[in-house]
């Protein structure tokens, strides 16, 4: 498949151990040598957090000096960042570079936010400050981390960790490039009954959604389960159009679509699932059929690209051929589908009429 990863810029984390007050003492202080953010955006998307409108973000960070990289400092641990006045600002006062040290960053948004527990239950942050061991092994773990009908928000996640050099002025901005870590999935329709028929779609979900998981940028998602409480994931609609499809005729097939959520990337099996009813006619005079349908097939989801499963439903008056599934990727926000679909088989056509 032809697949491009989306980038967000946002920011902020939390880091562990130490206080965040952790600078040494005879720095000169200035505003020459305040550290500052900026953050980038590639590629931005509809619904999504963008360059445009990401206002927020929360921001770990520790550095260590020349001669004991084994040995970190911290300096913010999960601070807010707000951007005021088209410039970012954080909260707890001005930190300020050390010359000659090295400095990690981690960042996170969700949906502008900060993650709590109010918002995921359970959540927290691992990164360990405490002992020895070299920087890259000190990383950034969300854990526990809740995607599903209630907690629907795009988390982007930024990483700037190759050891930015302080100086004593002139330091660049802390560029923190954003990328978006979840998947999106929603499903479009088509039908091929004779143009007096009109179908209508409802109920649809995805069942089996594993909706708890840990994050973190050396290993992705890991530990993704399914909870004991999980719910099968509603794909919404709009509130106030009927989800409605039949065909018109023309060449190019009349298409609706549910609106995109967000999922927890993993490859564990799960099923889409909607229930059909075929009428005769605008006015409806007659119910020919009432079905519901589920669709089995293990996804291959990663972070950052949409999924468009394409439903295509065949049948006459009397009886209903099995639907065949496909699907492709999309960028988030682009509304083209991509080519080389899988395809993937209802299980459970067969139904019985009304």
């Amino acid at each position: 498949m032809a697949k491009n990863l989306v980038y967000l810029a946002v920011g902020a984390l939390t880091l562990t151990a130490c206080t965040s007050e952790d600078v040494i003492d005879d720095v000169k202080t200035s505003s020459k040598n305040v550290i500052k953010f900026e953050n980038v955006v590639n590629k931005p998307s509809r619904a999504d957090l963008t360059s445009d409108n990401l206002e927020h973000f929360n921001v770990f960070g520790f550095y260590t000096m020349p001669g004991n990289d084994q040995h970190a400092h911290q300096v913010f641990f999960n601070t807010e960042v707000n951007k005021e006045s088209g410039a970012w600002t954080y909260a707890g006062g001005e930190r300020y570079w050390v010359p000659g040290a090295k400095y990690y960053f981690y960042a996170y948004s969700c949906d502008n936010k900060g993650i709590s527990d109010a918002m995921s239950n359970g959540i927290s942050y691992t990164l360990d400050m405490d002992g020895d061991k070299d920087a890259s092994a000190r990383v950034l773990e969300i854990k526990n981390y809740v995607c599903d009908n209630v907690h629907q928000h795009d988390l982007v996640f930024a990483t700037n960790n190759t050891g930015i050099l302080g100086l004593e002025e002139s330091n660049p901005n802390v560029a923190l490039q954003f990328k978006h870590i979840l998947s999106k999935i929603k499903a479009k329709f088509t039908t091929k009954f004779p143009t007096e028929y009109e179908i209508v779609i409802s109920d649809l979900s995805v069942e089996d959604i594993c909706d708890k998981g840990n994050y973190d940028p050396v290993s992705k998602w890991h530990s993704v389960v399914k909870t004991d409480d999980a719910k099968a994931l509603v794909l919404p609609t709009a509130s106030d159009v009927e989800f409605m499809v039949k065909n018109t005729g023309e060449t190019t097939p009349m298409a609706i679509a549910t609106n995109p959520v967000y999922v927890i990337p993993n490859n564990t099996e799960v099923a889409l699932k909607f229930t059909i009813d075929v009428y005769i006619g605008n006015d409806r005079t007659e119910k020919v059929m009432s079905k519901t349908l589920t669709g089995k097939f293990t996804p291959s989801w990663q972070e950052g690209f949409q999924y468009v499963y394409n439903v295509s439903i065949d049948g006459t008056t009397t009886k209903m051929d099995v639907i065949v599934f496909t699907t492709g990727v999309d960028e988030f926000g682009n509304e083209t589908d991509v080519t080389e679909p899988t395809e993937f088989e209802v299980t459970n056509n067969l139904v019985d009429n009304e």
